[in-house]
């Protein structure tokens, strides 16, 4: 649901999501991806926030996050990448 957060106040909300971490604690967001399929889909018609691979990578970077990664979709669920993103990050405070 992090789609429905105001662009700007993403790392705000990342951020938040960071501190109730424990210390060396991992997250996993799956994240609409911005491509030629989602915009008119999620973006138009849900009115939701659709993000590029940079975009996420700063949200995670100005949130306290120094080690956010993309992961893959396994196999059988491979097809789900057209649609959206797997990011993990770590508290490494």
């Amino acid at each position: 649901m992090l789609e429905y957060i105001p662009r700007d106040r993403l790392p705000e909300a990342l951020a938040a999501l960071r501190r109730l971490l424990c210390g060396g604690g991992r997250m996993v967001v799956f994240i609409t991806r911005r491509n030629w399929l989602m915009r008119p889909l999620i973006g138009w018609w849900w009115r939701s926030n659709l993000y590029t691979k940079n975009q996420l990578l700063d949200a995670f970077h100005r949130a306290g996050f120094r080690d956010a990664k993309f992961l893959s979709f396994p196999r059988a669920a491979r097809h789900l990448s057209i649609w959206g993103y797997i990011v993990e990050a770590g508290n490494s405070d």
